[in-house]
């Protein structure tokens, strides 16, 4: 389970995010978040975290010139 704190959400509430056993098996290969500012996906600069931009031009790499956008990610994933 993912735990985010009241202080994080828009309505102060704690948000609980089911996770399947395969999606924590991936995010414990990841390098230490520690060692990263505890952000899955830090900026490269590591003060922040990755722009959207950046997501944004990862899909054009790919080809991908569709109606989906970065935003869209987070109701897929």
């Amino acid at each position: 389970m993912w735990r985010i704190p009241p202080e994080r959400m828009k309505m102060n509430e704690e948000h609980l995010v089911p996770l399947l056993r395969q999606a924590v098996k991936l995010l414990l290969t990841l390098p230490s978040a520690s060692r990263r500012g505890g952000k899955l996906f830090p900026s490269h600069g590591g003060e922040g975290v990755m722009s959207n931009n950046t997501m944004l031009y990862a899909i054009y790499d790919m080809d991908y010139k569709g109606p989906m956008t970065t935003h869209g990610f987070r109701s897929l994933f």
